[in-house]
Order: structure tokens, then sequence, then C-alpha cells
């Protein structure tokens, strides 16, 4: 999604678009390292674009969904972002002169006289999936014995207690009150 400059004034534009799964889920990260987790729908993005002098000023949200496996019962599970966006395009002229690194996420640069802003909105979506992912808060997760899915039914394992905790010498404390 690229926007000339000449179109945002100081007053602000606002910029509705779609983001297709196929743009989300596209990596640069080899197929043996790819993420679990995949984008399934389309993101919806709002943004409020102005600008003074040669800065554009990005304010806005995505709301988007993916889905991964649980992290307790491996069983595949939706979840939905709402990851607020917000940024600074400079001209890349400026950036050799200040001495900027690439490293700020609040600041990014554009080349001519439009503002490239899907791939600065997919780096901020793929920012906000969370490490770990529950189906459920009340997510059973699976037996550490037989690994059934305790979510769908009870197993008869029992887990034994046995000596192999770090901690099971402390069972034979004695504390003075």
């Amino acid at each position: 999604m690229k926007i000339p400059l000449k179109e945002i004034n100081s007053g602000g534009i606002e910029v509705d678009f779609k983001l297709s799964p196929e743009i989300l889920n596209a990596s640069q990260v080899p197929e043996d390292l790819s993420p679990s987790f995949s984008f399934e729908s389309e993101a919806q993005v709002a943004l409020n674009l102005s600008r003074e002098g040669s800065t554009v000023y990005v304010e806005g949200v995505a709301n988007s969904s993916f889905v991964s496996s649980c992290s307790r019962c491996v069983e595949p599970s939706e979840t939905k972002l709402r990851t607020p966006i917000k940024i600074q395009f400079k001209p890349k002229s400026e950036r050799a002169a200040v001495g900027e690194q690439d490293e700020d996420l609040e600041i990014s640069y554009y080349l001519g006289k439009e503002v490239e802003l899907a791939s600065v909105v997919v780096d901020f979506i793929k920012l906000d999936i969370p490490f770990s992912v529950l189906c459920a808060e009340s997510c059973k997760g699976l037996c550490a014995k037989c690994g059934e899915n305790l979510n769908n039914e009870n197993c008869d394992c029992s887990i034994e207690k046995t000596g192999d905790s770090p901690f099971a010498v402390l069972q034979g404390l004695k504390l003075k009150h």
C-alpha cells in the first residue's frame, strides 16, 4: 500500500486497507525455521496519516487473527490481535545525516515521493504475536504419562510421585516453630 506524499497534508488523511493472508504469511525465514502460526483471513487496517515538513506521522490499528497450536494441548487455536500502529516516516536522506540506526521501531524511512505502509504494518502485526497461545484459559493440557488430551476425556493414568524432584529431599526437613 503506497501513499503519495502529495496526498498527505498537515490536517491528515484516513487510510483503510486490507492485508491478504498471503502477504501476512510471507516470510524471509527458511522453511525449517518457519514460524508455527498461520494467518488465514485478511487483516483490517485503519490508519491516520499526517505530515509536518518531510516527516509523515502514522497512527492507527490493525485487526487480524492467526491460527497456532495451543501451548498446553497442541490443538489448533485461533487468536485475535488488535495491534496499535504508531510510526514516523522520514526521508532516507535524513537517516544518513543524523546517523540513526535501523533498529528503531518507531521510525522508518521512505525513498522518493511515496510512503510504503504494508510492510511496516506486517512487521507490527508479527511483533504483536504472543510467545505462547492457549486455546482457552481453562485448558487442561496433555497427560504427562500417556499424552491424552485432558480437555476431551480423563485418562486412567496415575502420576506417581517419585523422588526425582530436586525438592524431594525437603520432605524430611523438620522445622522448629
